[in-house]
Formats: C-alpha cells, structure tokens, sequence
C-alpha cells in the first residue's frame, strides 16, 4: 500500500493528533489513504491491540486545523523495531465526505506522495 514516501516534516506544523479510544497519540506522517503510528508510543498502552486486518475507528486533527475527523481503519500491516521504525499502517476505509477532501487538501498541499506511510 505504500506508493512513495515524504514525511511531514516539523517546520511543515504540529504533527497530527490522533486518538485511539480516549488515548490520544501523535504522527508526523500521513498520506491519502492511512497513516503510520510508531510503535514506541503505543507501548506505552498495553489496551491498544492493533493487529493487522483488525479494524480501529481513529478521530484526528490536522495542523492548521480545528475540525476533529473521524475515520474508520484497517490495520493493513505492523512493523518490528529493526533498520526501520516499528509501527503500524492503518488505511482508511471509511470517512465524511469532509474529512476526505481535507485530507486530500492536506497532502496536496504538502507534497505527500505515500498512500500510507512507512514510517
């Protein structure tokens, strides 16, 4: 699922708050289909089981935004700690038509070419 790859960088904003349930955790890289959570934050909630093919509803915020978006996932895969960050894809499946076009505009507007990050 991944087709390229262009983090978000700092200067570019605050990273991305997402939560999981009521646990709010944070990405610096989103692309147009999903986004990379790293695995260190997560080990830090043992309640978080993100297992690949599982489903998980996520609300996020975008920098340079107040709306808070709600979007339904997959976890299409999960990475160990390696050369590579640990973490987990998760691609969106479903979303408001306004949260689509927002973050469309976002990754536009960024220059993100992933459809889901690699971390």
């Amino acid at each position: 699922y991944t087709y390229g790859l262009r983090a978000i960088e700092e200067k570019n904003g605050a990273p991305i708050t997402i939560c999981v349930g009521n646990i709010p955790l944070h990405s610096q890289q989103l692309g147009f289909g999903g986004v990379f959570l790293n695995l260190d934050q997560l080990e830090n909630h043992s309640g978080i089981k993100l297992d690949p093919g599982s489903m998980v509803e996520i609300q996020f915020s975008l920098p340079e935004s107040t709306n808070v978006h709600k979007a339904l996932c997959e976890v299409v895969w999960k990475r160990t700690p390696n050369a590579q960050k640990g973490g987990y894809g998760l691609k969106f499946l479903e979303m408001p038509p306004v949260t689509k076009k927002e973050v469309l505009d976002f990754v536009r507007t960024h220059n993100i070419l992933s459809f889901i990050p690699r971390g």
